[in-house]
């Protein structure tokens, strides 16, 4: 698990574009949205190359938004991410994930992963 978090630390940009989503069409989305943090934690185990595991639990923690610009419709966030191989002692965080989420003009849920 701890070379997979040492992926996640140097990930490259990612950008995910949803089908649209209701409730995000006219505001801007907030860093602790589950539509939000479901897909940052599922593209960031993506990038660190993580398999779906159903004995691994994984969670964001301490979600802060650095920066929220509703001119845009755009929020910027910062979060660590837990995770747990159940019924063991095996777990792990890594910290200060930064990722964005803004709502487009035609209502879908544009995210971004930067360099981490």
């Amino acid at each position: 698990m701890y070379k997979a978090m040492q992926r996640l630390t140097g990930a490259i940009l990612f950008i995910f574009l949803s089908a649209p989503t209701v409730g995000f069409a006219q505001e801007t989305p907030n860093c602790g949205d589950d539509k939000v943090k479901e897909w940052a934690i599922e593209k960031m185990m993506e990038l660190a190359k993580i398999p779906p595991d159903p004995n691994v639990t994984t969670s964001l923690s301490a979600i802060r938004t650095e920066a929220k610009d509703d001119a845009i419709k755009k929020v910027f966030c910062i979060a660590n991410m837990d995770i747990v191989k159940n019924n063991t002692n095996q777990h792990g965080t890594v910290k200060n994930i930064e990722y964005s989420a803004q709502t487009t003009e035609d209502g879908l849920l544009y995210m971004e992963i930067p360099r981490q």
